[in-house]
């Protein structure tokens, strides 16, 4: 397995592993209605626009799993933040396929 940073040529497989994780977690839990806007072309738009030159600086870093060099997972930290006045919350999440 080979883990790396992100890179804007990244975001179909980013978003393809994001949505597909989504689809069996939250399949079950989330109305049907929700998957008419939560769409693989939605992420991938999303991402697109997260890893590309217009992206606002980020505090958060990526980092890609590969195997094959097939994207398999990925994972996002970054320090903590304060929320609403609230003790600093931590922000993190590890999707894997």
């Amino acid at each position: 397995m080979l883990l790396r940073s992100a890179e804007p040529d990244d975001a179909t497989r980013l978003a393809f592993v994001h949505h597909t994780v989504w689809r069996a977690t939250y399949a079950d839990l989330v109305p049907d209605s929700f998957w008419q806007t939560a769409t693989l072309e939605e992420r991938t738009s999303s991402w697109k626009r997260r890893l590309g030159p217009e992206a606002p600086p980020g505090r958060s870093r990526i980092i890609v799993a590969e195997v094959d060099d097939a994207v398999v997972g990925f994972g996002i930290g970054g320090p903590s933040r304060e929320v609403g006045g609230h003790a600093p919350v931590r922000d993190v999440e590890l999707y894997a396929l």
